[in-house]
Protein backbone atom coordinates (compact mmCIF):
# COMPACT_ATOMS: atom_id res chain seq x y z
CA UNK A 1 0.00 0.00 0.00
CA UNK A 2 2.49 2.63 0.62
CA UNK A 3 4.75 1.90 -2.45
CA UNK A 4 1.32 2.30 -4.31
CA UNK A 5 0.75 5.40 -2.35
CA UNK A 6 4.36 6.83 -3.21
CA UNK A 7 4.26 6.05 -6.50
CA UNK A 8 0.91 7.69 -7.67
CA UNK A 9 2.10 10.42 -5.67
CA UNK A 10 5.55 11.03 -6.56
CA UNK A 11 5.90 9.39 -10.06
CA UNK A 12 8.84 7.67 -9.18
CA UNK A 13 9.33 4.89 -10.96
CA UNK A 14 11.23 3.14 -8.39
CA UNK A 15 8.10 2.68 -5.95
CA UNK A 16 7.09 0.45 -8.75
CA UNK A 17 9.77 -1.67 -9.30
CA UNK A 18 9.27 -1.94 -5.19
CA UNK A 19 5.62 -2.85 -6.03
CA UNK A 20 6.40 -5.57 -7.94
CA UNK A 21 8.87 -7.12 -5.63
CA UNK A 22 6.44 -7.09 -3.06
CA UNK A 23 3.75 -8.84 -5.41
CA UNK A 24 6.58 -11.49 -7.05
CA UNK A 25 7.85 -12.50 -3.88
CA UNK A 26 4.16 -13.13 -2.24
CA UNK A 27 3.30 -14.67 -5.58
CA UNK A 28 6.38 -16.81 -5.36
CA UNK A 29 5.41 -18.49 -2.12
CA UNK A 30 2.30 -19.50 -3.46
CA UNK A 31 3.00 -20.87 -6.64
CA UNK A 32 5.90 -22.61 -4.73
CA UNK A 33 3.95 -24.43 -1.97
CA UNK A 34 0.78 -25.13 -4.73
CA UNK A 35 3.20 -26.85 -7.21
CA UNK A 36 5.38 -28.53 -4.51
CA UNK A 37 2.60 -30.29 -3.42
CA UNK A 38 2.70 -32.16 -6.82
CA UNK A 39 6.53 -33.50 -5.71
CA UNK A 40 6.80 -37.01 -5.44
CA UNK A 41 9.69 -36.97 -3.56
CA UNK A 42 9.31 -35.61 0.63
CA UNK A 43 11.21 -31.97 1.11
CA UNK A 44 13.66 -30.96 2.70
CA UNK A 45 14.39 -28.88 5.58
CA UNK A 46 15.84 -25.69 4.60
CA UNK A 47 18.36 -25.26 7.69
CA UNK A 48 19.42 -29.07 8.18
CA UNK A 49 18.43 -30.64 4.94
CA UNK A 50 16.71 -33.57 5.91
CA UNK A 51 13.66 -35.03 4.93
CA UNK A 52 10.29 -33.55 6.44
CA UNK A 53 6.54 -34.25 6.17
CA UNK A 54 5.18 -32.60 3.27
CA UNK A 55 3.80 -29.39 4.39
CA UNK A 56 5.84 -28.34 7.07
CA UNK A 57 7.02 -25.31 7.79
CA UNK A 58 11.20 -24.63 6.39
CA UNK A 59 10.17 -27.33 3.51
CA UNK A 60 11.67 -27.42 0.14
CA UNK A 61 11.58 -29.27 -2.93
CA UNK A 62 12.57 -28.92 -6.59
CA UNK A 63 9.65 -27.91 -7.96
CA UNK A 64 8.33 -25.54 -5.73
CA UNK A 65 11.89 -23.83 -5.90
CA UNK A 66 10.97 -24.12 -9.97
CA UNK A 67 7.38 -23.50 -8.81
CA UNK A 68 8.59 -19.95 -6.63
CA UNK A 69 10.81 -18.77 -9.79
CA UNK A 70 8.26 -18.84 -12.63
CA UNK A 71 5.69 -17.45 -9.82
CA UNK A 72 7.97 -14.50 -9.39
CA UNK A 73 8.78 -14.57 -12.90
CA UNK A 74 5.27 -13.86 -14.33
CA UNK A 75 4.57 -11.13 -12.07
CA UNK A 76 7.79 -9.52 -13.22
CA UNK A 77 6.90 -10.12 -17.17
CA UNK A 78 3.69 -8.93 -16.90
CA UNK A 79 4.71 -5.50 -15.02
CA UNK A 80 7.00 -5.12 -17.41
CA UNK A 81 4.35 -4.81 -20.11
CA UNK A 82 2.13 -3.18 -18.51
CA UNK A 83 4.32 -0.10 -17.80
CA UNK A 84 5.12 0.14 -21.70
CA UNK A 85 8.36 -0.71 -21.94
CA UNK A 86 8.66 0.27 -25.45
CA UNK A 87 10.14 3.66 -24.28
CA UNK A 88 12.93 2.69 -21.93
CA UNK A 89 16.05 1.45 -23.05
CA UNK A 90 16.55 -2.39 -21.74
CA UNK A 91 19.96 -2.26 -21.29
CA UNK A 92 20.42 0.86 -18.99
CA UNK A 93 16.98 1.13 -17.02
CA UNK A 94 15.50 -2.50 -17.51
CA UNK A 95 18.74 -4.08 -15.86
CA UNK A 96 17.00 -3.74 -12.19
CA UNK A 97 13.39 -5.74 -13.60
CA UNK A 98 16.19 -8.80 -13.95
CA UNK A 99 16.86 -9.56 -10.13
CA UNK A 100 13.29 -9.15 -9.08
CA UNK A 101 12.55 -13.27 -9.30
CA UNK A 102 15.41 -13.85 -7.60
CA UNK A 103 14.35 -11.34 -4.52
CA UNK A 104 11.37 -14.22 -3.89
CA UNK A 105 14.30 -16.48 -2.71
Amino acid sequence: MIATLSFYFTNNRMWYVVFLGSIAAANADTWATELGTFSSRSPRSILTFKKVPMGTSGGISFIGTLGAFMGSISVVFLGWLMWGWRQMDFFTGGKIFLLFPLRAF
